[in-house]
């Protein structure tokens, strides 16, 4: 073979290698779908329908109605009023932090910062970060199904 077409042989190979690896590195970026007319493409998985469907958590009961507090009784020297008023208090704390969608989604602390005394609202300070302590927050990547939270009745 003369050097001439040893030479386009060469540069032919690396410039199918160099398409080539432009081409993979376009697919992995994602721009390739866009060149091909495929813009629609999903980035995030689709929220689950029927979630629990198939699970231990499809018998457990949707939302507050999994809060459920013991029958009243005297605890020390509280009788058992003071002690269902008490409950039903944390009960009330439990739905705002633990279920309420815009809690969830780090949109407002409000629903949980409203159970507390005002005189305490001083003493609570921090960014939503900070007040992790006070509630459950999911990320914003996640979509949560459309179905109510579950929560165990035990």
């Amino acid at each position: 073979m003369s050097d001439r077409k040893r030479g386009n042989l060469i540069v032919s190979v690396l410039a199918v290698i160099g398409i080539v690896g432009v081409g993979v590195l376009m697919y992995q970026d994602g721009r390739l779908d866009g060149l091909l007319g495929r813009e629609d493409t999903a980035t995030e998985a689709p929220a689950p329908v029927n979630a629990f469907l198939g699970t231990t958590m499809a018998n457990w009961p949707e939302g507050a109605a999994g809060f459920v507090a013991p029958p009243p009784a005297q605890v020390g020297k509280y009788g058992p009023d003071k002690v269902a008023a008490f409950t039903d208090k944390v009960r009330a704390m439990l739905v705002a932090a633990r279920l309420n969608p815009d809690v969830l989604a780090g949109k407002t602390m409000q629903p949980v910062l409203d159970l507390y005394d005002p005189e305490s609202h001083k003493d609570i300070k921090g960014t939503p970060e900070e007040l992790g302590w006070a509630r459950t927050l999911i990320s914003p990547k996640v979509r949560l199904a459309a179905d109510p939270p579950r929560v165990p009745d035990r």
